[in-house]
């Protein structure tokens, strides 16, 4: 579970709606993770724990960088002629509409961490 009260703890509570959609749209991705560390709600929290008592425009600063760059954009799954974009819809949707998915991990992350900003910032 995604401990979102320690974003209120350090003041980012803009941040709390954009937090949660991102693992939304994550859900589901954990069967195709190398590592249980890259999940998102996993990763995000121990970023949420390294947040308390910093500065808030550090903390900020932390939070958007750790977002625009989670190890699970590392992540795909496609089906037949399509591949999941995760800024457009949860993984979960994605599997309802195609019963056939393989994952893969690629060295390149999607979206990007300037798409992901991008995103990010029409919710704050």
């Amino acid at each position: 579970m995604l401990e979102l009260h320690q974003l209120e703890s350090a003041g980012l509570n803009r941040f709390i709606t954009p937090c949660a959609l991102l693992v939304e749209r994550f859900q589901g991705i954990e069967v195709a993770l190398d590592d249980p560390e890259e999940a998102p709600t996993t990763y995000l929290n121990r970023i949420f724990a390294g947040l308390a008592g910093v500065e808030p425009t550090e903390a900020e600063q932390t939070l958007v960088s750790a977002l625009c760059t989670l190890p699970a954009y590392r992540y795909r799954a496609g089906a037949a002629a399509c591949v999941w974009s995760p800024l457009e819809e949860p993984l979960r949707r994605f599997l309802e509409r195609n019963p056939t998915v393989n994952y893969w991990r690629s060295e390149d992350p999607n979206p990007s961490p300037a798409a992901v900003d991008q995103w990010l910032q029409q919710w704050l």
